[in-house]
């Protein structure tokens, strides 16, 4: 291995020092990630989260322990979404060819995921609540 220098490590990744700066990161990382990604795209759902009383040190205990479980961080993905008269905060896992392969996906899942009653959605349904929170503010 080389020895890095200090150029190196100005050239590293900084990671955000508070879970609140870490959680916006998610959101717009989540974001870029939902762009490249056709309507026809399938996910799957597995949290709906209230944006009153959220606390970013909260869910990220919670999607550690999912990590420790068996989850795989780099397929979790957090949006701000409207969904049934309320503005929520919806956490999605992996992406599959279409709505269809997501509901054949959910039984290969980790079992800490199958546990959360998982539901398979499509990137299109997930763009029209994302749509209808814009436009109610």
């Amino acid at each position: 291995l080389a020895a890095t220098t200090a150029a190196d490590d100005a050239e590293a990744v900084q990671l955000p020092k508070t879970s609140q700066a870490r959680f916006e990161l998610d959101l717009r990382q989540s974001m870029d990630w939902i762009k490249r990604h056709d309507n026809k795209v399938g996910t799957v759902q597995i949290l709906l989260l209230s944006y009153e009383n959220f606390n970013p040190d909260n869910y990220y205990e919670y999607v550690d322990n999912l990590v420790r479980r068996g989850a795989d961080a780099d397929k979790l993905h957090v949006f701000k979404t409207y969904t049934g008269n309320r503005e929520v905060y919806s956490v999605f896992y992996d992406e599959f060819a279409s709505r269809k392969a997501a509901i054949g996906a959910i039984d290969g899942l980790p079992k800490v995921l199958r546990d959360t009653s998982p539901l398979a959605r499509s990137v299109g349904g997930l763009w029209q609540e994302i749509r209808r929170l814009e436009a109610r503010n």
